[in-house]
């Protein structure tokens, strides 16, 4: 059943029939039902959503289904407006088979539905290939011509954004030997670039291209083992020397100056810090106007700025950092670009005020940020920089980024939540 603010949200969108459907996952359920008679769907979960209003929403679910060897299955609802006919003509050449859970497409018409059950997927079509064993075996010898033991490898799926990236172990004899990243077209070119353009150089370390499939969209990597930076946060005794060493291995990644990734256009932030604070205003119209706002002062801040660039990792956080013993693993680099340091710096600080608003322990946030700068800082030999006020403005604009995490998650109260994240956004962009 759909939340008050989610209903009002439908009333809002009328030009996306299928929109109530495809946010409520009993309306889900019972719309595909027809479709599935022997097969027992018993519980469907939302895993990600990804909206754009009066355009298309996507939300990948998870189906708890009685009778499959997985007891699993994955599934991405996509509903578009009815004036796109083109959109459900692609999915109507692959229909679904009746009673067959796994097999094709389920277009519901009248909604502007569309249904992709794993493993198809309209722009990762690689994804399908590595679940068939054979197939898997031919682009298993095309990235690992001199391997023939990881030929017959199978796949483990560590992360899956439908129509975006697709990421798995591959394992052989139980162990892991590289991870297998499957990008769509217009991400494949850059992400790919971006996993060759850094070296490891104590106490930083990346992980090594191991092949690449042009044709396919994949790019294999070296499997690195360590703990998660993510959970060793939560261990007050190790956090802090944790965070002193991501900022000095943070600090070896920006240093590599001689890294080839692409400059970040002119204007490229501003524009879609406008973007973004449109559809917040329509996921929460009271948002509306702080949100407007709050995007004009950062994006006038950041048009005031004249950092010297830097190759960065563009998307840095807690999650894509392993440690193991003395060195610092730093990987999912496909978003490297020459940009401010002050921004992955920015971005790191953000997400851990984040989780503090969604209720981790708030007063550890200074604590962990002044580790993080302080190794950042003694691994460059540079002492105030970047600048204290850089990288506030690049807190609020990763918190600003952040907001509409919240509804995308389907947390509860996302529109408090969202709320929250803007108001802290707010105070950083002030400090």
């Amino acid at each position: 059943m759909l939340s008050p603010p989610e209903a009002d949200l439908v009333r809002r969108d009328g030009v996306l029939p299928g929109l109530a459907t495809v946010l409520d996952p009993e309306a889900l359920l019972a719309a595909l039902a027809p479709v599935f008679p022997t097969a027992d769907v018993r519980a469907a979960s939302i895993r990600y959503v990804r909206y754009k209003p009066h355009t298309n929403c996507l939300v990948a679910y998870r189906l708890d289904v009685d009778g499959t060897e997985s007891q699993t299955v994955d599934v991405h609802a996509k509903v578009h407006r009815l004036d796109a006919p083109e959109k459900l003509g692609k999915a109507r050449q692959h229909a679904h088979v009746p009673g067959r859970l796994g097999l094709g497409r389920i277009v519901l018409e009248d909604r502007g539905l569309v249904v992709w059950v794993f493993p198809d997927d309209l722009r990762l079509r690689t994804v399908r290939r590595l679940a068939d064993g054979n197939a898997r075996a031919r682009l298993l010898r095309r990235l690992f011509p001199d391997r023939p033991e990881l030929w017959a490898g199978t796949l483990r799926t560590l992360r899956y954004k439908p129509e975006r990236r697709y990421v798995a172990q591959l394992e052989t004899a139980g162990e892991a030997q590289a991870v297998v990243k499957v990008h769509a077209a217009p991400r494949y070119q850059r992400a790919a670039a971006s996993a060759a353009a850094f070296s490891s150089h104590p106490p930083l370390r990346v992980p090594q291209v191991l092949g690449r499939s042009d044709a396919h969209g994949i790019v294999a990597l070296e499997w690195l083992p360590g703990r998660l930076l993510g959970a060793m946060l939560a261990d007050e005794a190790v956090a802090r020397d944790a965070v002193s060493a991501v900022g000095a291995a943070l600090g070896e990644l920006h240093s590599q100056r001689d890294a080839r990734v692409p400059a970040i256009r002119p204007g490229t932030d501003v524009g879609a810090l406008f973007a973004l604070a449109t559809d917040l205003g329509f996921l929460c119209p009271e948002l509306a106007r702080p949100a407007q706002e709050l995007a004009a002062r950062l994006a006038a801040r950041l048009a005031r700025t004249s950092p010297e660039l830097r190759p960065i990792h563009g998307d840095f956080y807690a999650e894509q950092v392993l440690l193991s013993g003395s060195s610092v693993a730093i990987f999912d680099i496909d978003q490297a670009a020459l940009g401010d340091p002050a921004a992955d710096l920015g971005t790191f600080i953000a997400h851990l005020e984040r989780d503090a608003l969604g209720g981790g322990p708030a007063e550890r946030v200074p604590i962990l940020r002044t580790a993080l700068l302080e190794g950042y800082r003694a691994a460059t030999g540079c002492p105030a920089s970047p600048p204290q006020p850089a990288v506030d403005l690049h807190t609020a604009v990763g918190l600003f980024r952040l907001a509409p995490e919240p509804f995308r998650a389907r947390e509860p109260d996302w529109p408090q939540r969202i709320a929250a994240i803007l108001a802290r956004a707010a105070t950083a962009a002030a400090g």
